[in-house]
């Protein structure tokens, strides 16, 4: 089972393909995971069961252009169960640009369109594609529209006058002049780009003998990530490149001051390398307004075989677990595992170092894992169970540590009808109520597999973690 999980995760592990692919799968499962978001689309999830569970197996074989065929074709099954062939060819193709993290002065960027899966339909008459680029604003910066005549096209979108900002490059697919497929991605634009980034590399070779924190061990991690925007590398995830850039010049400032950059207040989301007792780690993080107010409750999400602290903010529903966390004021916490790594990160070293930074209240804290990560969660908790008030287990399951203290966690689990991991969750339900823990819920969810079953049992879950704050008051 564990190779079988690796292969359905695939489009998340780092080693199994190129970049772009990884990239490209991942874009097609949040449009999936948005549309079934969507009201009403959650009665219709039987309608796109049969294209998911050929997903597996289509991972399995390592046919990834076929995966991404049934991911789409499982889309658009929630709303037209017989999409129109010059759909199904639209809904092929996909817009590479040529970087995604450029200078402002850059005159246009080159974008090239190509097909990323065969389909049996034919390309259409009159087809043209538009890219336009959207600001946080929403407002266009910038558009062009070019005729789709073959395969591969290039084109331009000019850039003149477009300011330095973190923008969605929308590419739309018209056929007779309708739009038949729409595609979003992240592109930034920086002033100096060359001359901020040599910068920012002197200034943290000065910087290696400053005092070990969290800011002096994420300057690095952030820079890493730049620099391979920066040279046109495509990477797992879209990022705000340019606020990135910015958040490191004013890390770089904190360092060499001997100052904190992070705490209280600084909200929003963070990529960190956090550095704990005996080792640092690296997560993505929500930190509520609340915290100005005092300690909150937070949240551990825990990712599957060969996934990362994206995928809970970038999958899974699309994010559906910062939405419920932000919701809530709660500080949310991704955390990051080698691949079979079944022990998992060390949480409580996280967390024991995030509460050092941040009013985080160490009483409350749930855990959620899913797959590889369920498993770990439960683990985690078996191991340090007076650490945790509740523990959620989503496709998953695995063994744990029994003792007197694991029977005051409550634990949730949660599994699709058609999860190959049906059977391991079903085991790890009747072990936790043979132990005797404080309570044990397991809820199976009709027409739902390995993939959307985080999206579909999160608002569960967290209703779960209501009641056991609710209780413990």
């Amino acid at each position: 089972m564990r190779l079988r999980l690796l292969l359905v995760l695939c489009l998340f592990s780092p080693a199994a393909h190129a970049q772009e692919t990884r990239f490209e799968l991942g874009q097609r499962l949040r449009l999936f995971e948005r549309e079934l978001d969507k009201p009403g689309m959650a009665a219709k999830r039987k309608q796109a069961i049969g294209p998911l569970t050929e997903a597996t197996p289509a991972f399995f074989r390592g046919q990834l252009g076929q995966a991404a065929g049934l991911l789409d074709r499982a889309r658009l099954q929630l709303t037209d169960p017989k999409p129109a062939p010059e759909r199904l060819w639209a809904e092929s193709l996909v817009v590479r640009p040529a970087s995604r993290f450029l200078d402002v002065s850059t005159k246009d960027l080159s974008l090239r369109v190509e097909s990323f899966y065969r389909v049996s339909a034919e390309r259409p008459d009159k087809v043209k594609i538009r890219w336009s680029l959207i600001g946080p604003d929403k407002k266009v910066a910038t558009t062009s529209t070019i005729d789709l005549d073959k395969l591969p096209a290039s084109g331009k979108l000019s850039l003149k006058g477009v300011k330095q900002g973190d923008y969605q490059l929308r590419s739309e697919v018209l056929v007779d002049g309708k739009v038949s497929a729409i595609g979003e991605q992240a592109v930034s634009l920086a002033a100096d780009l060359a001359g901020r980034m040599a910068a920012l590399r002197k200034g943290i070779e000065a910087t290696k003998e400053a005092k070990r924190s969290t800011e002096k061990l994420t300057l690095p991690r952030l820079e890493a990530i730049l620099v391979d925007l920066a040279a046109s590398k495509t990477l797992e995830t879209n990022y705000p490149a340019t606020a990135l850039l910015t958040e490191a010049e004013a890390l770089l400032v904190a360092v060499k001051a001997g100052k904190p950059h992070y705490g209280k207040g600084r909200t929003g989301q963070f990529w960190l390398e956090v550095a704990g007792e005996g080792g640092s780690d690296p997560v993505r993080i929500q930190v509520p307004d609340a915290v100005k107010k005092g300690p909150v409750p937070v949240v551990v999400a825990m990712h599957g075989v060969g996934g990362s602290e994206n995928m809970f903010f970038d999958g899974y529903g699309d994010g559906a677990i910062a939405r419920l966390c932000k919701k809530r004021g709660w500080f949310l916490v991704t955390t990051r595992a080698p691949l079979f790594a079944l022990g998992g990160p060390d949480v409580v070293r996280v967390v024991d170092a995030l509460a050092k930074i941040y009013p985080i209240d160490t009483k409350k804290v749930f855990l959620v894992g899913h797959s590889m990560g369920a498993a770990q969660a439960v683990s985690t908790a078996g191991r340090k169970p007076e650490r945790f008030l509740a523990v959620a287990a989503l496709g998953g399951g695995g063994g744990f540590r029994s003792s007197d203290a694991l029977k005051t966690v409550r634990f949730y689990v949660g599994v699709g009808d058609k999860d190959f991991a049906l059977g391991t969750a079903k085991s790890l339900h009747a072990s936790l109520e043979k132990t005797g823990v404080q309570k044990a819920v397991f809820e199976k969810f009709d027409d739902v597999e390995h993939l959307t079953v985080v999206q579909l049992a999160l608002p569960k879950v967290f209703e779960f973690f209501d009641e056991a704050i609710a209780a413990k008051e």
